[in-house]
């Protein structure tokens, strides 16, 4: 995936493992799809709490940045749990649009991006 030149060279058909993790893919979304189905309520507007929070994490954190993401991923829990216990569920949904808006105001390259320096 990163280099093709060297794929090839290593005698792998890049074309075939191309079209291998495609249908892995498909077949294990599509099998998430199904196990979720079983376990959840489904509703047309179902995944947009969902989708709140993993955009709040993403941008809390800086796009591309995996332990930055699991380490915001873990604040946020932990914040949104303290407010639902203390003032009610009915308010995370409003504390992840607070949050939101307020990294994308203020640090829209996320909270935890590493600073580089000018020398």
């Amino acid at each position: 995936m990163q280099n093709r030149d060297a794929a090839v060279l290593a005698g792998i058909s890049v074309e075939t493992m191309q079209t291998l993790a495609i249908v892995l893919g498909c077949l294990a979304t599509g099998l998430a799809g199904q196990l979720y189905a079983r376990t959840a309520y489904l509703y047309p507007a179902g995944g947009v709490e969902a989708t709140l929070i993993a955009l709040v994490i993403t941008l809390f954190a800086g796009v591309g940045r995996i332990r930055s993401i699991l380490i915001g991923a873990w604040l946020f829990a932990l914040i949104e749990t303290t407010v639902s216990y203390l003032w009610g569920a009915k308010w995370h949904e409003l504390l992840s649009s607070i949050f939101l808006i307020a990294i994308l105001v203020w640090h829209p390259e996320g909270i935890l991006q590493r600073r580089t320096r000018t020398s």
